[in-house]
Order: C-alpha cells, then sequence, then structure tokens
C-alpha cells in the first residue's frame, strides 16, 4: 500500500485488522458530523472530491497497553 488511495480490496483488509481488539485498558470516543461541501473540499487532498452526503468523523483513543 502507498499513497493516500486505496482500493475496496484494501479497506476491507484495514478494517478487518482494525475490529481486531488488541487493547487494554482502551478507551474511545468517536463523533460523527455532517458538514459543507464546501469545508470538505477545502480539506481534501487534490484529485478527491466530496460525497454527496459529508459525514466527518473525529476520534480521541488513549490506547492504554497492549
Amino acid at each position: 500500500m502507498s499513497g493516500l488511495v486505496r482500493s475496496r480490496d484494501e479497506i476491507e483488509a484495514i478494517q478487518e485488522r482494525m475490529a481486531e481488539n488488541r487493547f487494554y485498558d482502551a478507551k474511545q470516543v468517536a463523533i460523527r458530523f455532517r458538514t459543507r461541501e464546501s469545508t470538505v473540499e477545502r480539506i481534501l487532498p487534490p484529485g478527491l472530491e466530496p460525497i454527496e452526503d459529508p459525514v466527518m468523523r473525529a476520534d480521541v483513543v488513549d490506547v492504554g497497553r497492549q
């Protein structure tokens, strides 16, 4: 894997790996929110375009011990 763009297969492999619980004492807060398309356009790297319904996600994680 290289670069910012991932194939569907790469994304699925990453999601499977991330679903495995490998941390003890982990704490996480995930916030999802809708934003303006113009905001997403400013943030995205060149060559990427926002989706129709721009939903953002912010995570704060304390992984504790492994």
